[in-house]
């Protein structure tokens, strides 16, 4: 990795210019997160600038530079970072916006990448709620972790490891470990493959030296549905608890509750009034609300968002 990241850097000191976003990836993982946000900031300015389109992927590792190097600084620091913000981008650049930057983000035609980029590019801007709601969304996408399923598009395992690279950003190391395990269970090459995502879950684990516990699950048949599977993957729907209310996707209203109930009672009312809905109430009153506004936003219309 040392032989790596000199060789990189040279290319860097040669061709300031040159897109080699992959660059970033090697100075994340070596933890030089500050490294690996410069990259990523300027690789994102010259791919966009070059081909017109958006740079999903470099966005998502810029952003994920900010949120680690956040999340590892310490408290005084994170504070003053937070409170300055001429420092922190100084520290990870942000990316120039081109003209009519709502419309060209939109260009992005990839489901997941549109989802995991709302998800990091929210958790910056401290948008709880859409952060939620995107973080809800993705792991819809995952679907089951009893019985991992691959797919053509590869969306299940883009999905498991962006959630995992999340997680282990903002500090939650045991929800980050199990999302890089079902990735890696979903990995067809067990992380030996030319295509950088195959490698990537594998790649985490390894820094992080996640392999030391417990064995991964030896008889998962992947593609395949036995009878008990079929049973635990497709959960009865429960009983609505209020009058009307439509039945959801499980997984995202599980994602949904355990984010909502998460929040802090200042987070929940900001989040709140950032869609323009009531912020007065108990603590659990703001949980109800901004549940039932995100699961509408979700597509579950329950008609009890006030």
């Amino acid at each position: 990795m040392d032989k790596a990241d000199s060789a990189f850097s040279q290319v860097f000191v040669l061709k300031p210019e040159a897109y080699l976003w992959q660059a970033g990836i090697v100075k994340f993982y070596l933890d030089d997160i500050e490294g690996a946000g410069r990259i990523f900031s300027r690789a994102a300015e010259t791919y966009e600038s070059r081909f017109g389109s958006p740079a999903s992927e470099e966005r998502i590792w810029r952003d994920a530079c900010e949120l680690k190097y956040l999340e590892t600084s310490s408290r005084n620091r994170r504070k003053d970072v937070k409170d300055e913000e001429d420092r922190l981008s100084a520290v990870i650049p942000p990316i120039k916006e081109m003209e009519s930057s709502d419309d060209f983000l939109s260009l992005e035609s990839r489901r997941i990448f549109r989802l995991v980029r709302d998800l990091f590019s929210s958790a910056v801007l401290g948008d709880k709620s859409s952060e939620l709601l995107a973080r809800a969304k993705l792991r819809s996408i995952a679907g089951s972790d009893k019985s991992p399923r691959m797919d053509p598009k590869k969306w299940t395992l883009h999905s498991w490891y962006f959630l995992g690279l999340y997680h282990d950003c903002i500090g939650d190391r045991d929800e980050s470990k199990k999302c890089m395990k079902m990735a890696l269970k979903l990995n067809p090459s067990s992380g030996k493959s030319d295509d950088i995502f195959h490698t990537l879950p594998l790649l985490h684990m390894t820094v992080r030296d996640w392999f030391d516990d417990d064995e991964f699950d030896s008889d998962i048949v992947f593609g395949k549905e036995t009878d008990s599977e079929k049973d635990s993957s497709t959960p009865t729907p429960p009983s609505p608890t209020v009058p009307g209310m439509a039945y959801a996707d499980p997984l995202i209203e599980k994602s949904i509750k355990e984010g909502v109930t998460k929040l802090k009672y200042r987070e929940l009312k900001d989040a709140l009034r950032l869609r323009g809905k009531i912020t007065t109430g108990s603590k659990e009153d703001l949980q109800e609300r901004l549940f039932f506004s995100l699961m509408d936003d979700a597509g579950f219309a329950s008609g009890f968002a006030p």
